[in-house]
């Protein structure tokens, strides 16, 4: 176990944002599209509820010729906390304290304790990021808000995609920002979430897919995440989970061994 593997976990568990490449997809022009607003709404009504939430899984990742594969715990608070604990062969290598506005990181493997806010995670994973955007990720849901004049769709046979376009400064720099949700007609639940930033010279990708879905207290939750981040080189991995219950009382200790080196961000 190094550094590397360390960086490496974290990556895959803080997947957060954007996503760059050319994606194709088959459309078929039914005739009958739905307004955005139909389609938008039917997925919000079908995202994964919960007040708090807690998580065990197993991930894989694999960064140029490296593999890691990994395990750990998650329980999340809604829109308050995120608390994670990471580990390899049984022993813990990472744990983190996330709220909205910080971020707590006990490094096992170099004793070092990060504190600061999400910067913290932008810096490692090199992507923009916020605390509902994580917690989205993890159960399956999408955080994002509509305007009809910044949002088309496509349709097939089994799926509906939002695609939700934005431009910064378009004229003098060209940045943009494109993200595709790809939603299942049979459930309305979210199969493929896709973002790409153009920011300058520089593109950045995230994509994550979902599947394996089951009743979790008459909701439907993905078993299995597979993940594909580019910056300046790609990531890729999956992220299944073993136990999924929601509304159980959990502890989210953190506390920072004194032999341990402090770094603020």
């Amino acid at each position: 176990m190094n550094r590397s593997f360390f960086i490496t976990a974290i990556l895959c568990i803080h997947i957060l944002f954007l996503l760059s490449c050319k994606t194709k997809h088959e459309t078929i022009n039914t005739g009958k599209n739905h307004p955005v607003e139909d389609y938008y709404n039917l997925m919000k009504e079908n995202q994964f509820r919960f007040n708090t939430l807690s998580l065990k899984f197993n991930a894989e990742a694999q960064s140029g010729d490296e593999n890691n594969s990994f395990s750990g715990n998650i329980y999340i608070v809604k829109d308050s906390l995120i608390w994670i604990s990471v580990q390899k062969l049984s022993i813990e290598v990472a744990r983190l304290l996330i709220t909205t506005d910080s971020v707590k990181m006990l490094d096992r493997l170099n004793k070092i304790y990060y504190y600061g806010d999400f910067k913290i995670l932008q810096d490692i994973i090199k992507l923009q990021g916020s605390f509902i955007m994580l917690q989205a990720f993890f159960t399956g849901n999408a955080d994002v808000s509509i305007e009809s004049t910044d949002v088309t769709t496509a349709q097939t046979k089994n799926y509906v995609i939002l695609q939700i376009n934005k431009r910064k400064n378009t004229a003098k720099t060209g940045d943009s920002l494109r993200q595709e949700i790809r939603i299942d007609t049979k459930n309305y639940k979210i199969i493929k979430n896709s973002i790409t930033e153009k920011k300058s010279e520089l593109t950045r990708l995230f994509e994550c897919e979902y599947s394996g879905f089951f009743q979790v207290n008459e909701q439907l939750f993905p078993q299995k995440i597979n993940f594909l981040i580019t910056v300046s080189d790609t990531t890729r991995g999956n992220i299944i989970f073993s136990r999924v219950s929601p509304d159980k009382k959990e502890t989210f200790p953190f506390n920072v061994p004194a032999t341990y080196e402090h770094r603020k961000y």
